[in-house]
């Protein structure tokens, strides 16, 4: 195409993008009269993100420690160098009743992590709560909520990104079993050292 002189004209070209939000780099060049010139240009697709994938459950000892598991997922196509997660339990009538956080890690682009966190439970009485999960990542942040149901049985999550998981209190009955094995041979030795003793003294 030619331009007349002053005249401005704009250019324009299609890009079909992409699925993947991240920051990219766009590099052209102009050619005229047998001259060409280059320019360049950083820009940034979507938002930067971490999200929880997944958030399990894995031991549950209402009136003690619970130890959860959750999954990060860094969306972006860069590096996040700092990111964790902070857990607020809030009750029916939004009041923060628990916290506790994770560790902080990094995450590579598109990667995920396993995370564990642990929630004291003590104090807290049955019923339905509001699981806060504020993340920080890079100088930005996101929130979600999940609504749980706490009693001396399960822990269920109602609702939410992650509805349906339901957790049993732990299992102590292996422990009530060793407990009582013990007192056994406890009862059964004294049993025998009594016997053994009444036995050397009468043959004095």
């Amino acid at each position: 195409m030619s331009v007349s002189s002053k005249e401005s004209v704009r250019l324009e070209g299609t890009w079909r993008g992409s699925d993947n939000p991240g920051k990219y780099y766009a590099r052209g060049v102009l050619y005229y009269d047998g001259e060409q010139r280059f320019f360049e240009e950083v820009f940034e697709l979507g938002e930067k993100n971490v999200e929880v994938s997944s958030l399990e459950v894995e031991s549950y000892n209402f009136g003690g420690v619970s130890k959860l598991i959750f999954r990060l997922r860094n969306t972006w196509n860069q590096r996040i160098s700092s990111t964790h997660a902070e857990f607020e339990v809030l009750d029916s009538n939004n009041n923060v009743v628990r916290d506790f956080r994770s560790i902080t890690t990094s995450l590579e682009p598109y990667a995920s992590e396993e995370m564990e966190v642990f929630w004291d439970t003590s104090g807290l009485e049955p019923g339905n709560y509001d699981l806060k999960i504020n993340l920080f990542f890079d100088g930005d942040s996101s929130t979600l909520v999940q609504p749980v149901f706490l009693d001396f049985e399960e822990m269920r999550f109602r609702d939410g990104p992650f509805s349906g998981l339901v957790t049993g209190a732990e299992d102590t009955g292996n422990e009530y079993f060793f407990i009582l094995l013990v007192v056994v041979v406890l009862i059964a030795l004294n049993v025998a050292l009594f016997l053994y003793v009444k036995r050397t003294m009468k043959k004095k």
